[in-house]
């Protein structure tokens, strides 16, 4: 069987790095956004590009991550593995979709309020679903020929507390906004939290998956 080490990791560097590097630059511009629409600049049009750029980050970082995690799977022969830690990964790829499709629906004025509450649900159940494929590569890890070191084992538990937690407030945000209730600032205060959250948890599951394919 093939191990970790014989495998060429430069394409696999390139690729996870690329995701985690869009990914925290579309969680900085969600922020920037829901922050200039908190402050009233023209937040009819930052709140439809801010959850366009989440979608964008979801598939760019979750898309890279689910490439690498079927290697590893691969490599290990590990196929047991594979429905849960890629399943949470199609998750939020889908869900990046769908939010773009929505931002883009509500830029150009198809019901944006309603629309924006709609992927800011769609976001937050994203998160929250896929937060045990991190307790996935748990299990992935214990066949890999280099384990994750302490720190990082310790950072990807943190995120997915922090993932999850942010998942579930930004859900039963988007629900409220639905109603109507303060939609707006509900919206705005969604997208802000997921653009904190994105800073938190992609990097740090990244992390672990190069450390698990032998990176220091």
């Amino acid at each position: 069987m093939a191990t970790l080490a014989e495998r060429p990791f430069v394409h696999r560097a390139e690729t996870l790095t690329g995701g985690a590097s869009a990914e925290v630059i579309g969680g900085i511009g969600a922020i920037v956004l829901a922050i200039l629409g908190l402050a009233h600049v023209a937040p009819d049009i930052v709140i439809p590009i801010a959850s366009i750029v989440v979608g964008a980050a979801f598939v760019l970082e979750s898309g890279a991550m689910a490439v690498e995690y079927s290697r590893l799977v691969g490599v290990l022969e590990a196929g047991q593995h594979e429905e849960a830690g890629f399943g949470g990964l199609s998750i939020k790829v889908l869900a990046g979709f769908v939010g773009i499709v929505l931002g883009v629906l509500a830029l150009i004025g198809l019901s944006p309020m309603v629309l924006t509450s709609v992927s800011a649900v769609v976001f937050g159940t994203a998160l929250t679903l896929s937060g045990p494929m991190a307790v996935d590569f748990e299990a992935l890890e214990e066949g890999t020929a280099k384990r994750p070191q302490p720190v990082m084992r310790g950072l990807a538990a943190a995120s997915v507390a922090v993932q999850m937690v942010s998942g579930l407030g930004v859900t039963i945000m988007g629900i409220l906004a639905l109603t109507g209730l303060h939609a707006t600032t509900l919206v705005l205060v969604s997208l802000l939290v997921l653009g904190l959250g994105i800073l938190v948890n992609g990097p740090a599951m990244n992390g672990k998956l190069l450390s698990m394919a032998g990176w220091e």
